[in-house]
C-alpha cells in the first residue's frame, strides 16, 4: 500500500550515492558513505539510510542495495515509512521504488510469521513513478508467491484457479482452459504424455489480451509445470528442491498480461499456458516412447526429465494459428544455460539476431535485470536426430543443452519470428543477492517493459 504527502510516518529512508552530499555526522561517526548495499539506521532519529553506490551503476545492483536495505531494519516495529526520493537520479527513481515493493512481501508458512502492512509515503511529484513501480511489483510478487508455493498447495488445478481469479476482473482479457479431455480430443500429444504420470492432470489455458486500440500482436507461451520430479529419468534429491518453481514462466507470462492490461498498453498478445506435473507412476511416459503432436511431427522420447519442450510444442502449434508476428517463449527450460550464464543472467535465443540483440541491450542498460544472447546454432540440430522418428526430445551429448533445446523449440515454429528466454538462471536467487533462496520474479519487469516500449 502506498499513499503520498502524509506527514505522519514511524521512520524515513534516505537514500544516498557515494558522491552524494552525505550529511556530515554520518561521514565523522565514520558508519556510512553511501556505498553500494551499505545501510545504517539511526534509531535516534528514526532514518534509515541505505547507500546506491556509484551514480550510473548497474541497475540490478541498485535494485539489491534498496532490498537489502529496506530488509536490515525488518525486526524493527514501523508501519508508515516516509520515502525520501529527492537524492536518486531520475533514471534509477523507478527501480528504487520497484524494490521497495518487492522487498516487503515474502512468501512464508511459519506460524508465526506473517507479512505485516506497511504503509510507504511518497511525495506526489513522483506519482507516475510509484504507481508504475507498484504495478510491476505486484504482479512481480504474485509470480514470487507461486514459484515459492511448494506444489501440494499450487497443484494443476489450483494453477488454473490462480490465472483465472487474478485475470478475471481486468479489461480485455478473455480466457478458456481446456481440461484433459479436451487435450485428449484435440491431440495435446507432449502436454498428455507428461502429464497422465500424475493424479493432477494437466490443462491448457488460452488467455487473450485485446486491447480496443493496437498496432502489433505477439505470442507469449510460459512453461507451467507445477513440479519437476524428472520422471522416469529421476532427478536426484538436491536436483528437485526448487523444482516446485518450473511453472516460472507460466506465472510471467500472467503477471505481464496483468500490467499491460492494468496499463491498457497497445498491444494485442495470445497467450498459452500448458500446465502439467511430471511424475512417476505406472501410466508414466517413457524413454523410448514416440509422441505425434497435431502438426504430425513425431517425437522419440529419450530423457523424461527433457519434459518442458515437449508441452511448450503444444504451446507454439497453438500459436502457429493465431494472428501474432512473432512468438516469446518464457521457460525454466535448462540447467545448461545456468552453467553458461550463472545465476543472474537469463539466456535469450532469437531467430531474428537483431530483435534478440535489441532485447538483450535493452534488458541489459534499462531494467534491473540481465540477459544475454545465445546461438540458436543450426549445426547442432544433429544433436536431435532420430532413426524412428522427426526428432528426438533430447541428445545423447553432455555439450550444447541450452541450445539444443532452443532448436527443438524452433523446430515447431511456423512462419514467424520465435525468442525464447530460458531463465533458469535467475528465476531463483542462488546467489544475485536479493531474495536469499527464493523467487525472484524475473524476467516480469524487463520483458513486460521490452514489450511495450517495442510492440505498441
Amino acid at each position: 500500500m502506498f499513499i503520498f504527502n502524509d506527514k505522519n510516518y514511524d521512520i524515513s529512508i534516505k537514500f544516498f550515492y557515494e558522491t552524494s552530499k552525505i550529511p556530515s555526522f554520518l561521514k565523522d561517526i565514520k558508519v556510512f558513505e553511501g556505498k553500494e548495499s551499505q545501510s545504517y539506521f539511526d534509531a535516534k532519529m528514526k532514518v534509515l539510510y541505505i547507500g546506491l553506490g556509484k551514480r550510473n551503476n548497474d541497475k540490478m545492483i541498485l535494485f539489491k542495495a534498496t532490498v537489502n536495505g529496506f530488509r536490515s531494519i525488518k525486526d524493527f516495529s514501523f508501519e508508515k515509512v516516509n520515502i525520501i526520493l529527492n537524492s536518486v537520479d531520475k533514471n534509477d527513481i523507478l527501480f528504487v521504488i520497484e524494490a521497495l515493493f518487492v522487498a516487503r512481501f515474502s512468501f512464508s508458512m511459519k506460524k508465526d510469521e506473517k507479512n505485516r502492512t506497511i504503509v510507504f509515503i511518497f511525495d506526489s511529484v513522483y506519482k507516475n513513478y510509484v504507481e508504475e513501480a507498484y504495478k510491476i511489483a505486484e504482479a512481480r510478487n504474485f509470480v514470487r508467491k507461486l514459484v515459492d508455493m511448494p506444489s501440494n498447495m499450487l497443484t494443476t488445478n489450483e494453477f488454473v484457479n490462480y490465472i483465472e481469479n487474478r485475470l478475471k476482473n481486468l479489461n480485455n482479457i478473455d480466457i478458456k482452459v481446456l481440461d484433459y479431455d479436451q487435450l485428449i480430443k484435440e491431440n495435446f500429444a507432449g502436454l498428455i504424455a507428461v502429464g497422465k504420470g500424475s493424479l493432477n492432470p494437466p490443462f491448457f489455458v488460452k488467455i487473450k489480451y485485446e486491447p480496443k486500440s493496437y498496432n502489433k500482436t505477439i505470442s507469449l507461451i510460459g512453461k507451467g509445470i507445477v513440479f519437476d520430479s524428472g520422471g522416469l529419468s529421476l532427478k536426484p534429491t538436491e536436483s528437485m528442491l526448487d523444482m516446485k518453481g518450473d511453472m516460472a514462466g507460466a506465472a510471467t507470462v500472467v503477471g505481464i498480461i496483468e500490467i499491460l492490461s492494468k496499463n491498457n498498453i497497445g498491444i494485442k498478445v495470445n497467450a498459452y499456458v500448458p500446465i502439467a506435473e511430471n511424475m512417476i507412476s505406472g501410466h508414466s511416459y517413457k524413454i523410448g516412447d514416440i509422441i505425434t503432436y497435431r502438426n504430425g511431427k513425431s517425437v522419440e522420447i529419450t530423457n523424461t526429465d527433457a519434459e518442458g519442450r515437449l508441452i511448450l510444442a503444444d504451446a507454439i502449434i497453438e500459436a502457429n494459428k493465431d494472428d501474432s508476428s512473432i512468438t516469446f517463449v518464457v521457460a525454466t527450460l535448462t540447467g545448461a544455460c545456468m552453467v553458461a550464464l550463472g545465476t543472474h543472467i537469463y539466456g535469450v535465443f532469437s531467430s531474428d539476431v537483431e530483435t534478440g540483440k535489441v532485447l538483450v541491450d535493452f534488458v541489459n542498460k534499462k531494467t534491473s535485470e540481465k540477459a544475454w544472447l545465445l546461438p540458436l546454432f543450426e549445426p547442432y540440430k544433429e544433436n536431435l536426430k532420430s532413426k524412428i522418428a522427426d526428432i528426438k526430445n533430447a541428445s545423447s551429448s553432455r555439450w550444447g543443452g541450452a541450445i539444443n533445446a532452443a532448436l527443438f523449440l524452433k523446430e515447431f515454429v511456423e512462419n514467424k519470428k520465435f525468442i525464447h528466454l530460458d531463465i533458469a538462471g535467475p528465476f531463483y536467487d542462488d546467489g544475485i543477492g536479493i531474495m536469499d533462496k527464493m523467487a525472484t520474479g524475473i524476467p516480469v519487469e524487463s520483458l513486460y517493459m521490452f514489450l511495450s516500449k517495442y510492440f505498441i
